[in-house]
């Protein structure tokens, strides 16, 4: 089955957002971003936070991604999402008693060169909270105050868009099992069927099943179909 036009103008939707969002941030100088919209009323680090970003390197990207192990003692986002205001990733780490785990994870950051950033919190409908990182490149300073601006005003046009898609799609999210998911993670990787069967070291006829099992649960007949449906509906993170 094809994408019905409804859900393919939402798709086509998002990534329009995701495209001028980042187009924005980077003529006013940000080098990285992070947005992070999570389920209604849940924490920012909860498992089920639809993560969307650029500018950071593969190698922290893909731990900060997959690992939840690790990103699950990242002290900022929670922190400045209850605290209600923006500041520097410094600030919140400063006025925090950190934990031996989440200590090891600001470590982690800066071994990953992400010492200088700006967080802030939004809130959206229908207790629909996200929260979004900038970096410069450099320490944020007096200077930068206009530039922040203009990106707080701007995000809070993104996420109130982001969430009414949100929305439309979660209330007819399909139910994949731990295996499949994997596998859509590796489709939307661009690895082919015979990869996926190495990486996860199962047949490739067990693959084959996978792959047909999830064409069929998200009503789509080829992998890019899939990969853009599994994208809106937050299965697969970019």
């Amino acid at each position: 089955m094809a994408l019905s036009p409804n859900l393919y103008g939402d798709i086509r939707a998002l990534i329009s957002l995701l495209v001028e969002a980042r187009k924005f941030a980077r003529s006013i100088g940000v080098t990285s971003a992070s947005y992070r919209l999570v389920p209604a009323y849940r924490s920012q680090l909860d498992e089920a936070a639809q993560l969307f970003h650029f500018g950071f390197s593969d190698t922290w990207a893909s731990l900060y991604d997959d690992d939840y192990d690790v990103r699950k003692h990242d002290p900022i986002a929670d922190y400045v999402t209850r605290t209600g205001k923006s500041m520097t990733w410094k600030q919140a780490i400063e006025e925090q008693d950190l934990t031996p785990e989440q200590s090891a994870f600001v470590q982690l950051m800066e071994e990953h060169g992400l010492i200088h950033g700006w967080a802030a919190p939004f809130y959206g409908p229908q207790g629909r909270e996200a929260y979004v990182t900038y970096s410069f490149g450099r320490e944020i300073i007096a200077s930068d105050a206009d530039s922040l601006r203009q990106l707080t005003d701007k995000t809070e046009i993104f996420h109130n868009k982001m969430v009414r898609l949100a929305e439309r799609g979660e209330s007819s999210i399909p139910s994949l099992s731990n295996r499949e998911n994997e596998v859509l993670l590796w489709i939307a990787r661009g690895k082919s069927n015979s990869d996926i069967a190495t990486i996860l070291d199962i047949s490739g006829s067990s693959v084959d099943t996978y792959v047909r099992r999830i064409f069929e649960k998200l009503s789509v007949n080829h992998r890019i179909a899939a990969i853009l449906k599994g994208l809106h509906l937050g299965l697969v993170r970019l």
